[in-house]
C-alpha cells in the first residue's frame, strides 16, 4: 500500500476510530484520551499497512484494533493510578504499618516464588500485565478454562499459605 492509498484508507475508517474511542472514554470522563488513542490505532495501521490488503473486511480489523488499543491505553492509565495511590498511602502510614506491610509483602512473594513457573506467568501476566484470560490463553498456548483454574488454584494456595503464616505468628 503505498502513501496515497494508506490516506485514503485512513480517511475512510478514521471516523469511525474516533467513535469508538469517544464511546470508551467518554463514559469513563477521560476524554483527553481520544486522540492519543486514534492515533495509536493509525501507527498500528502503518505498521500492518503491506498485510491489510489483503483482509477482507479491513474495517472489522480497524474496529477491533480501535477497542484494543482503548483497553490498553485505559489499563496502563489505571496501573499509573494505582502506583501513585499506593505511593500516596504508603508516604502517609504510620512506620509500623508500613514494616508490617513490607513484611506482608515479603511473605507473599515467598509463597509467589514457591509457585511452579507456569503459574507465576500466568499471575504475572494477569494481575501485573492486566492482560486478559483470552490473551493468557494466547500467549500460553492453553485454553482459557485452563487458565482460569490455574489462577483460582494458585489464589487458594497462596490465601491457604498466608493464612497458615498468620496463625504461626
Amino acid at each position: 500500500m503505498d502513501e496515497k492509498a494508506f490516506e485514503e484508507t485512513v480517511r475512510h475508517v478514521r471516523p469511525s476510530i474516533e467513535s469508538i474511542a469517544r464511546r470508551f472514554f467518554v463514559s469513563l470522563q477521560m476524554e483527553d484520551e481520544i486522540d492519543d488513542v486514534v492515533q495509536e490505532v493509525l501507527i498500528v495501521l502503518w505498521r500492518h499497512c503491506g498485510q491489510i490488503e489483503g483482509l477482507k473486511n479491513m474495517e472489522a480489523w480497524v474496529n477491533r484494533v480501535a477497542r484494543n488499543q482503548c483497553v490498553t491505553r485505559f489499563r496502563q492509565l489505571k496501573k499509573h493510578e494505582r502506583v501513585a495511590l499506593n505511593d500516596h498511602f504508603m508516604a502517609t502510614d504510620t512506620a509500623s504499618a508500613g514494616i508490617e506491610d513490607k513484611e506482608r509483602l515479603r511473605t507473599v512473594r515467598l509463597l509467589f516464588n514457591r509457585l511452579p513457573k507456569a503459574t507465576r506467568r500466568i499471575l504475572y501476566l494477569r494481575n501485573v500485565e492486566g492482560m486478559t484470560l483470552d490473551e493468557i490463553a494466547t500467549v500460553c498456548n492453553r485454553p482459557k478454562t485452563s487458565i482460569k483454574s490455574s489462577i483460582t488454584a494458585a489464589k487458594r494456595q497462596l490465601i491457604t499459605q498466608l493464612k497458615k503464616q498468620d496463625n504461626a505468628d
